[in-house]
């Protein structure tokens, strides 16, 4: 009889056991780690300093608070979710952090990575260092295929890295008909450092637009003019 009692207790505490670990488990994956500050206004700012770029040549810099707002606006234009909840953040030593929360099983899980940052053949090459799911370090490849499927198109996992095309930057809201290509990204001193198209690359769009538009309209004025319209 002491022996079916000691027994039972010895698996009570087991059981026990298991559940506190369950529940340290669940409470380290689910935990919010995104750096508790507000979510900034959407805000285009940031393509003012890109026009002042370009038409200067020189390069653009730009803290991770600019280009948080810069993604929230991002988000809010083309309707993704996923960019609006993203957080940035850069370490002491030019590492980029970021943060975002997905769901998974019913749960808001914290996906975060740190990353150093690469320019590549037109695209940005965020080569992973350190990962976790909430409050827990997991493999790269784990946290990589908890996200994977709520990137954009924009973004590939390759490896244990992800791909992301450099993005072209639209003028419209400036009042320029344009896009202006990012050629150069890396940080440093805290701060991205962006590097886009000349003022000169930017003309020529400018008269490739116009060219286009002088042929299209003289095709149909002749088309017109002969009755084949």
């Amino acid at each position: 009889m002491k022996g079916k009692k000691k027994a039972a207790v010895i698996v009570g505490i087991c059981v026990l056991v298991l559940l506190l670990l369950l529940s340290g488990l669940y409470i380290a994956v689910t935990w919010n780690t995104t750096p508790k500050e507000e979510k900034p206004e959407p805000s285009a700012a940031l393509l003012e300093d890109v026009v002042k770029g370009t038409l200067s040549g020189e390069e653009i810099r730009v803290t991770d608070e600019e280009m948080n707002a810069y993604l929230v606006y991002l988000g809010k234009q083309s309707q993704d979710q996923l960019l609006q909840d993203m957080m940035l953040g850069i370490t002491d030593d030019n590492r980029l952090q970021i943060w975002v929360t997905v769901p998974v099983n019913g749960m808001q899980i914290t996906a975060y990575c740190s990353v150093i940052p690469e320019f590549s053949d037109g695209n940005i090459l965020l080569h992973i260092q350190e990962t976790c799911a909430g409050a827990l370090p997991l493999p790269p490849s784990v946290v990589l295929s908890l996200v994977e499927g709520y990137l954009p198109d924009e973004i590939q996992v390759q490896g244990d890295a992800l791909v992301v095309q450099a993005p072209a930057f639209s003028l419209k809201e400036q009042g320029l008909d344009i896009s202006v290509a990012l050629q150069d990204m890396h940080i440093e001193d805290g701060e991205f450092i962006l590097r886009t198209d000349s003022v000169s690359q930017a003309i020529q769009q400018l008269l490739e637009q116009l060219i286009g538009q002088l042929f299209s309209t003289g095709k149909e004025t002749l088309t017109d003019a002969i009755g084949l319209g």
